[in-house]
């Protein structure tokens, strides 16, 4: 795998020569690379789903189901094809609405190999108004080595009716595989990062062993590779942070697992999400709790912002991925595109900044330095609203007179969305406690998703029980923390995300900001 991915690199130049013809690659190929379709007129295809009235019914009352339709790609009609609806928290909506879809099919004629499965996913957007984050992740990930979908854009219709601007992914499917891992047999163990024979090893206190078993068992330089690209992006959904949007794929005959991603529609986070975050998925812990490893993670984290320069580096490189996207746009889908472009840039200036001034403040001591037994108000609550189109309403720092002159966080719901509030510290190795007091009203759960009401959390990790939904008075919430084992013997202070978090259709929650303490408990 590192011959392959060295050889990958070299004809890269090795120099992460960002934007150029890669990006341009990207959004002007003229085909869809997961169809083999020819696209004229440039990158933005002309998709057209036709539904019967049964399948339309049928996705309206089981939406994960996959029913037949007609479709067709810049005029030409794609046979034996089946759809579903997708999508989770936030960007999940019915087929009534403006749907998330996934579309499989099975004819050889379109197959890269016989019996190969092709499939798409043609996203909303409703997370990323924009339409450029999946674009600018599979930019990052291809230029440092890491195999990621080929992504381009749609104008799409169900039934005649106009959707708008879709992102259109590759699947990770066997057509996937085997342009990524040319010469090599490969299959996707989907998001399962559970390795029995390792779990089982580690806790028999032979680790000397066990990491020779992990290394025949994981690609870890290519794993590493993967978690710096997360790190400097600050994408708090992806692996690294928080198990989610990749796929595990193993290559089989050596039957070692690396990680692509998948689902990158927040791939950008915010300015201050710490570059080195407590590991979320079961890999990442494994790996960079070895101070060996955590130091190349390090290493590779420092070289990769090297490469990327400063600010004006990053905008650059962001504009000219944007500025061909913006020009094959009507007028009317420009004027709502620009905005949030302009806004994505931003997120860029930001995130150049903040990733260069955390790396600058590495030699000084933690953020919150506390002694077992002592506890510490957090404060610097930064908002983020996970659904651009949901009317939720978050106030920061404000006392409420509804509250009696409490300082506050309140979301308050009209539509499916979450709401979140982030703070971001360095913390020693030891073990801590987030505490708070929580309030809501006629808080509604999502129709869909796993989590649901208001609750405390640490980025990475589960919540702490079930949130609070409903109508309740101040209720104590806490989470616990144990960081002893996070940055492995060298015990450095390492970055950790704590989010006051609600999620619902309709309704208030309220977080007691003089309330929302840090305790190390030992």
């Amino acid at each position: 795998m590192r011959a392959v991915n060295r050889a990958r690199c070299e004809g890269q130049g090795r120099s992460f020569r960002w934007g150029v013809g890669l990006l341009a690659m990207l959004l002007h190929v003229a085909a869809l690379a997961a169809m083999d379709i020819a696209a004229p007129g440039g990158a933005l295809h002309e998709i057209q789903i036709l539904l019967t009235p049964e399948a339309l019914a049928h996705l309206a009352s089981r939406p994960r189901d996959l029913v037949p339709v007609q479709w067709r790609c810049n005029g030409t009609n794609v046979g034996n094809a089946q759809i579903r609806l997708k999508g989770s928290t936030g960007s999940f909506r019915p087929v009534s609405d403006r749907p998330a879809f996934t579309v499989v099919w099975e004819d050889p004629s379109t197959a890269a190999a016989p019996g190969g499965r092709r499939s798409i996913h043609l996203n909303n957007a409703v997370e990323d108004p924009s339409r450029l984050q999946q674009a600018l992740a599979a930019s990052w990930f291809t230029e440092a080595g890491v195999p990621a979908p080929t992504i381009s854009h749609a104008r799409l219709t169900l039934n005649g009716r106009p959707l708008g601007l879709y992102v259109v992914e590759e699947g990770v499917d066997a057509a996937f595989l085997q342009r990524a891992f040319p010469g090599m047999t490969a299959r996707s163990l989907g998001e399962e990062d559970r390795i029995p024979a390792l779990e089982a090893l580690h806790p028999q206190g032979d680790m000397a062993a066990w990491w020779r078993a992990l290394e025949e068992t994981v690609d870890v330089a290519e794993c590493v590779r993967y978690f710096a690209v997360e790190a400097v992006s600050g994408h708090r959904d992806g692996y690294l942070a928080a198990r989610n949007n990749f796929r595990m794929i193993e290559l089989t005959g050596t039957h070692r697992r690396i990680l692509v991603p998948h689902g990158m529609d927040q791939f950008l986070g915010t300015a201050e999400f710490p570059w080195n975050p407590a590991p979320g998925g079961r890999l990442a812990q494994w790996i960079l709790n070895q101070p060996q490893e955590r130091q190349h993670f390090e290493a590779a984290v420092r070289a990769l912002v090297a490469r990327l320069g400063d600010e004006a580096a990053w905008v650059a490189r962001f504009d000219r991925l944007a500025m061909p996207w913006i020009a094959s746009l009507t007028p009317g889908e420009a004027a709502e595109i620009v905005p949030a472009v302009d806004g994505l840039r931003e997120r860029v200036r930001a995130r150049a900044r903040g990733v260069a001034r955390q790396l600058a403040a590495e030699a000084s001591p933690s953020d919150l330095p506390l002694r077992p037994g002592e506890s510490r108000r957090l404060v610097a609550w930064r908002m983020a609203v996970l659904d651009a189109n949901a009317g939720a309403v978050g106030e920061t720092l404000a006392p409420s007179s509804e509250q009696g002159g409490a300082i506050c966080l309140h979301a308050r719901f009209n539509n499916d969305a979450a709401v979140i509030w982030n703070a971001s510290l360095r913390l020693a190795p030891g073990r801590y406690r987030f505490e708070g007091r929580i309030r809501t009203r006629d808080l509604v759960p999502l129709r869909f998703g796993q989590r649901h009401g208001a609750n405390f959390r640490v980025a990475g990790r589960d919540a702490a029980g079930t949130g609070l939904v409903g109508t309740r008075d101040w209720t104590m919430q806490s989470v616990e923390l144990d960081l002893r084992n996070a940055s492995g013997a060298s015990r450095e202070p390492v970055g950790v995300e704590f989010v006051c978090e609600a999620r619902g259709r309709s309704g208030d929650a309220w977080f007691d900001v003089e309330s929302l303490t840090l305790q190390r408990l030992e």
